[in-house]
């Protein structure tokens, strides 16, 4: 016989590892800080303890940069997945990511010079922001000229996709050594210490696109059921697809300009999740939320300790512990199958 947790119980495991681990994400750096310490600085902090100042100033902020985008990241596949009623779907189809890395390459190089930008990391991202946003309307814009059919719809991202990556490859072609390295950091993806406005600007809307997408769940279900089914719901299907992929691509847009490029999150993640789960949205989103989290954190914490002082961009961290998880999923997922 067959013994397994109950829903509940599994869940409760699984939010008490992730607490684990978050303890372990704020304990391990340059400097371990141990978990008394940490207790007493979120309750009671200490202005003249080094310890707490390190905490409250940079560590903490930046593990919940980790789960707030680990949360949009993952979240964002699985709308991804549920709009193309396809389990290996990726965010990036959207031209989200490539958008970011060019307007994060121009800002970088100063391609235009009369914006005078001096190059920040907050210009930076606001300039990753804006080209995510202007090609996933681009893209938006070609789907709705073919009266939103989806097929289209990818053809023309993955067209102006290429474009993006032609026109970022000739940029760093032309690029001064420095600033060569500065794009191609920022290519592999970091995690940055942000300032209190901005960490409470991403950790809300992460909180809220999830509180969103718990609300749609009879629908997301719908949509794996066909467009009949969804018609006789009374479900407007290529208008509702529009609007996730509308909302998915502005926390996409947000996560990346602050992040830069991280793979495998937003692919690796659901379908994790979607083994677990089964495909019930109900049950599907919040795992798939304290998932996508749980792997930001991990994957942070081996960038910062694999050759400590110094840290690995964390999208090379991501792609060694996603490629191989996924590829084992796939093969597990294959010979489960019936076929």
């Amino acid at each position: 016989m067959h013994w397994q947790l109950p829903w509940r119980a599994q869940v409760a495991l699984l939010i008490g590892l992730s607490g684990c681990l978050l303890l372990a994400a704020l304990h391990w750096g340059v400097m371990p800080i141990g978990l008394y310490d940490i207790f007493t600085s979120l309750w009671r902090p200490e202005s003249d303890n080094i310890q707490h100042l390190i905490l409250l100033q940079f560590r903490l902020p930046h593990t919940l940069v980790c789960v707030a985008v680990g949360v949009i990241f993952a979240l964002s596949g699985l709308v991804m997945q549920a709009v193309l009623q396809n389990p290996l779907a990726d965010p990036s189809l959207m031209g989200v990511a490539s958008g970011a890395a060019l307007g994060a390459v121009v800002a970088i190089m100063g391609v235009i010079p009369w914006l005078q930008l001096e190059v920040t990391w907050l210009s930076v991202s606001i300039a990753a922001f804006v080209g995510a946003m202007l090609i996933s309307a681009c893209i938006d814009q070609l789907g709705q000229r073919a009266a939103g059919d989806i097929t289209t719809l990818l053809l023309a991202s993955m067209a102006i996709n290429a474009l993006c990556g032609a026109s970022m490859t000739f940029l760093q072609l032309i690029a001064p050594p420095q600033t060569l390295k500065n794009v191609t950091l920022w290519l592999m993806g970091h995690i940055p210490t942000p300032d209190p406005t901005l960490l409470a600007v991403l950790v809300g809307c992460a909180c809220l696109y999830l509180g969103y997408l718990m609300r749609q769940t009879q629908r997301l279900n719908a949509l794996l059921l066909g467009e009949t089914v969804c018609v006789t719901l009374g479900l407007r299907v290529k208008s509702y697809q529009r609007q996730l992929l509308l909302i998915m691509t502005c926390m996409m847009a947000l996560a990346v300009s602050i992040t830069g490029i991280i793979g495998f999150v937003g692919l690796l993640v659901p379908h994790a999740a979607r083994l677990w789960v089964g495909a019930d949205h109900q049950r599907l989103l919040p795992i798939t939320a304290i998932l996508g989290g749980a792997l930001m954190v991990s994957a942070d914490l081996v960038a910062r300790l694999l050759i400590a002082p110094a840290q690995l961009p964390i999208g090379i961290v991501t792609a060694w512990l996603g490629a191989p998880c996924f590829i084992a999923l796939l093969l597990q997922s294959k010979y489960r199958s019936p076929c």
